[in-house]
Formats: structure tokens, C-alpha cells, sequence
């Protein structure tokens, strides 16, 4: 019943955007095309779920510290990309591209089955950054406390978490689709 409520909105909010001329400014137009489109596409659970792995591996990463190096000090995305070494520079990109692919897999959420496969790719790039960083931690001096080494390890296994269950949302969606489409 809400997600058909839901649907009603969506459309009702569509069809006097496109039926009527009460906007005749361009701009105008375009920012309830922008508003329409969002509206539809947070309406699914999924698309909360690809939001929280844009906020993790998008935004959290330039805020807080990934880990400490030997000196103590917390390392960030931003230092990572300012580095010289390498690794460090693969494990930035990775973070980013992991944001990327979520934010792409957002905007794909009238096609299902494409929006996926993009979650499929981005978590198997969530588990090469995490095998890296496992491999990053345990090459750090000191000893193996979490709470002195950052919490930039826990970040993508939030992010394979939040992916599955947007994977699972989607099936859940496509399961209720072809229901539907059976029943015609």
C-alpha cells in the first residue's frame, strides 16, 4: 500500500510538471525535474543503502583518520593522495572508486539488474581495498590495536554490508515486478 501511495505521489508530482505551464522559467523547470527525479528514486530502500555507501567511502574518508603511521599521526584520503608512495595512492583511488561506483549505481535504479552488477563490481573492489588495508595494518609498526590504528579498515566491510543489502533490496523488487508481470 505505501509503495503504491508512494508511486501516486511520484507521478502526480511528474504529471503536473510535464501537463501544465506554471513554470515558464527554464531554470525552474529544470530544478522540478531534478527534485521529481530524486523523489522517485528515494523511494526505495536500496537507494538509502548506496547513499550510506557514498557517505562512507565518499565523504567520511576526507573527515576522519584512516590510520596512524609510525609516528602517531592519523592519516587521512587526503594525505594518501599527496603521497608519494604508490600504495598509498592505489588505496585513495580505491576508496574513491568504490564512492563512484555507488554514486553510478544510484542513478541507475530504473534498470535493476545493471544496478546489480555495478554492487557486484563495487564489492569486489570494496574486498581488494580491504585485503590491502589488512596488508597496509599489518605491516605498521606498533602493535595491532584498532583503536590506535584508525578505523579506515572497518570502512568498506560497512560498505560490502550496506551493498549486500541493497543487492537483496533489488531482488526483492525485481521478485516483485515479474510477480506482477505473471499475474497480467
Amino acid at each position: 500500500m505505501l509503495h503504491h501511495f508512494n508511486t501516486m505521489t511520484a507521478d502526480k508530482i511528474h504529471h503536473s510538471m510535464r501537463y501544465t505551464n506554471v513554470v515558464k522559467n527554464p531554470d525552474l523547470s529544470f530544478l522540478y525535474y531534478i527534485c521529481t527525479y530524486f523523489i522517485i528514486m528515494i523511494q526505495r530502500i536500496q537507494s538509502i543503502y548506496l547513499g550510506l555507501v557514498i557517505i562512507l567511502s565518499g565523504v567520511l574518508v576526507f573527515f576522519v583518520h584512516l590510520w596512524k603511521n609510525a609516528d602517531g599521526i592519523g592519516v587521512s584520503l587526503m594525505d594518501l593522495l599527496n603521497s608519494k608512495n604508490y600504495f598509498q595512492i592505489v588505496l585513495a583511488v580505491m576508496y574513491l572508486a568504490v564512492a563512484v561506483l555507488g554514486f553510478m549505481s544510484l542513478l541507475k535504479f530504473k534498470n535493476r539488474m545493471q544496478q546489480k552488477r555495478i554492487n557486484g563490481v563495487n564489492i569486489l573492489v570494496n574486498l581488494i581495498l580491504f585485503g590491502l588495508l589488512i596488508f597496509n595494518l599489518l605491516s605498521l609498526s606498533g602493535e595491532l590495536k584498532d583503536s590506535l590504528k584508525g578505523i579506515g579498515i572497518w570502512l568498506p566491510l560497512g560498505s560490502i554490508v550496506l551493498l549486500f543489502l541493497a543487492n537483496r533490496a533489488i531482488q526483492k523488487d525485481e521478485n516483485l515486478v515479474k510477480s506482477v508481470d505473471r499475474i497480467r
